[in-house]
């Protein structure tokens, strides 16, 4: 039965095999990337909510991307196009993971720009994994 860590790990996993992702974290993004430290190619998976029905578990989560955007701002649309591709190919990698793991679709992507410690741009994706 995939529980919470292990869902966490998979995710993780997938994230550690996309080059455009330096870093992984299953905090709220605020947290993450309200830290000087954070390393941009930045991923935060967070589970918004569990519902267990029988057999079937169902998580409501929200899977973020950002990098830094730099001081003229000339790099947004390819960091919005990083977030669109490590999104995608997160969700395609889960749905791919487990004949029995099923990931609601479509995965509509947001993108944003928004100042944490540093200004950034990416995108998010909201999703259920039962």
């Amino acid at each position: 039965m995939m529980n919470v860590n292990i869902l966490n790990d998979l995710i993780k996993g997938i994230s550690e095999q996309i080059p455009l992702v330096n870093s992984y974290y299953t905090v709220s993004p605020y947290e993450s990337w309200n830290v000087q430290e954070v390393k941009y190619g930045s991923v935060s998976f967070v589970i918004t909510k569990v519902n267990t029905r029988e057999t079937t578990t169902t998580y409501d989560a929200t899977i973020y991307y950002a990098d830094r955007l730099v001081e003229d701002n000339s790099n947004r649309d390819s960091v919005h196009s990083d977030a669109a591709t490590v999104i995608q190919t997160i969700v395609g990698a889960l749905n791919n993971a487990d004949e029995y793991l099923n990931v609601s679709y479509p995965v509509a992507i947001t993108l944003f720009e928004q100042d944490f410690a540093d200004k950034l741009a990416g995108g998010y994706a909201q999703m259920s994994i039962s």
